[in-house]
Formats: structure tokens, C-alpha cells, sequence
């Protein structure tokens, strides 16, 4: 009984890949990530990834999945950044995952809102301030800010 509770837990974990998933493909489902060189979101980049990039699994450290990408990468990626389901930008390149069946789909926040969707949530949200959103995605922090900053703080990863 004790052994079919731990089995039931394991494999209802969001992370938990099957031995037969070792070296599938999995995709990038969020706008960026950087591949790390060991399984902490504190560990230094090896390479970034895009939106929909495929990455192929070699392994899982709890819910971080060691992957190599399509250039040779190797390295390490939160399973939370990653899906089964291949993703595919559209013609006009607005994110559109590859299983939604018109550009009224939903939208993951991570993927952002597409135009329409902002005009009409602007519309009933009109004192939100879209500007300020607006300026803080075009802020971008390189590498090596986050490594002064995790050396500055003494931060650490486990």
C-alpha cells in the first residue's frame, strides 16, 4: 500500500518523466530561457533558447531537466519553462500555441496578450497603466549584471 501512495505521487508530479521520455523532444514554452550549466536558476547561462525551440531530454534532477539543444547545447532547464506540445509562431508572429484553433485562443501570460485582447482588456481596465508595462518588458538584463548581482549578494543556490 505504502509503495502504490509514493508511486500514485510520483507520477502525478508535474515533472516527472517517464525513462522511455529520456531523449525526446520537448519545447520551449515561454518567450526566453537560458540553458544553465547546472540545475539552479542561479547557476551561470550557456546559451539562451526562443520561444518554441525544441530541446531534447537526457535526464531530470527533481524539476529541473538536463537538455541539450538543437545546436549542441547542454545544460539545464526548469521543467515549468518546458512542453510536450510543439509551438509555432503565426504569420502575423504573434505566439499562437500550434494546438489553438484561431488567434482567439487562449494565450499563456508568459507568451503575452495579442492586440485585441489588450484593446478590450484596456477598454474595461482603463486606469491601468499599459505605458509603464510596456517599458519594463523592453528591460533587458545581460549575464553578466546577474552574475555581479548574485556575486554582490551573496546569494547561493541549492
Amino acid at each position: 500500500m505504502k509503495f502504490l501512495l509514493i508511486l500514485i505521487c510520483v507520477v502525478s508530479s508535474p515533472y516527472f518523466v517517464f525513462a522511455s521520455d529520456f531523449n525526446r523532444t520537448l519545447f520551449l514554452k515561454v518567450r526566453e530561457a537560458k540553458i544553465k550549466i547546472e540545475p539552479s536558476f542561479l547557476a551561470k547561462s550557456i546559451t539562451g533558447l526562443k520561444y518554441g525551440d525544441p530541446v531534447i531530454v537526457l535526464d531530470d534532477t527533481n524539476s529541473w531537466f538536463k537538455i541539450k539543444s538543437l545546436a549542441g547545447k547542454v545544460g539545464y532547464l526548469h521543467g515549468s519553462m518546458l512542453s510536450s506540445s510543439s509551438v509555432k509562431l503565426n504569420s502575423k508572429s504573434k505566439f499562437i500555441p500550434k494546438s489553438a484553433s484561431s488567434k482567439d485562443g487562449v494565450v499563456m501570460a508568459g507568451k503575452g496578450f495579442n492586440k485585441e485582447v489588450e484593446r478590450k482588456y484596456a477598454k474595461l481596465n482603463s486606469s491601468l497603466n499599459y505605458k509603464a508595462v510596456d517599458r519594463m518588458e523592453k528591460i533587458s538584463i545581460s549575464d553578466s549584471q546577474i552574475n555581479e548581482f548574485v556575486k554582490a549578494g551573496k546569494l547561493v543556490s541549492k
